[in-house]
């Protein structure tokens, strides 16, 4: 996954225009971010990229780039 494909996906989850997000974006600052938005952007990360996050890591996740690294890793089987 390349990190606009990210951007596009938390876009849409939290229904803001992607020019709103940038990888340097904190998650907690970007609107409408929400534990109800983090429960369907994971639901929609494995559903669409087929990947499974490790929720426990996810929450030390502070910024898009930060969220992107723990993709990767994901999809790399690490």
């Amino acid at each position: 996954m390349e990190i606009q494909d990210l951007i596009r996906l938390i876009a849409e989850e939290l229904g803001v225009d992607e020019s709103l997000i940038k990888p340097s974006a904190e998650l907690a600052g970007l609107p409408n971010w929400d534990s109800m938005s983090v429960l369907g952007m994971l639901a929609s990360i494995d559903e669409k990229f087929d990947l499974q996050l490790d929720v426990s890591r996810l929450a030390t996740c502070k910024s898009v780039a930060d969220l992107m690294g723990l993709v990767n890793e994901a999809g790399s089987g690490s």
